[in-house]
């Protein structure tokens, strides 16, 4: 589906800008386990109230995607301008749940209103997810992972489940136009 460009857009990588970032503001060049810098870059963060970095959001009528680089630069230039790791990790942390919410209304606006579903292994980040939620404000539907994981294998699952639901579709999974 992806190489087609059906119903599936290229994977956008969100988690990369945590292990980024994080590599960056904690000093980590290795990591042991996978997700280990983000786990330990959300840690770091200091309490809320540090504001959020500039962002952008590109895409008029088609596939909706954030221009982080902005946030990049300035979070450097925090880090090489001695702004402790703590508070740049809450700006991190703020800026993507802008930037979250941001697509999900800019979404709401250009195709209507439809259910938010939160999966990836980002939302496994407990800030990111509470900062989305306040953001999203209770007027839009929005789902969490209770049963399924939100890694790759909840990612997998819903993959596999929306052929059945797609408009038009008819409930049907079987064949792919």
């Amino acid at each position: 589906m992806a190489a087609k460009g059906l119903h599936a857009r290229s994977p956008t990588g969100r988690g990369r800008w945590f292990d980024a970032l994080g590599a960056l503001g904690l000093g980590r060049a290795r990591a042991t386990y996978e997700g280990q810098v983000a786990l330990e870059w959300n840690l770091a963060a200091e309490d809320a109230g540090a504001g959020s970095y500039p962002c952008g959001i590109e895409g008029d009528g088609g596939l909706l995607q954030a221009d982080l680089r902005p946030m990049v630069r300035a979070a450097v230039e925090d880090l090489v301008a001695g702004v402790p790791p703590g508070r740049v990790s809450a700006r991190f942390h703020e800026t993507m749940a802008d930037v979250g919410a941001a697509l999900v209304r800019r979404a709401v606006a250009e195709r209507g209103r439809m259910p938010v579903v939160l999966t990836g292994g980002c939302f496994q980040n407990a800030r990111l997810v509470e900062g989305l939620l306040q953001r999203l404000g209770g007027d839009l539907d929005v789902f969490r992972h209770g049963e399924v994981p939100p890694g790759d294998g909840g990612v997998a699952l819903g993959q596999a489940l929306v052929p059945t639901w797609w408009p038009g579709r008819e409930g049907r999974a079987d064949r792919v136009e």
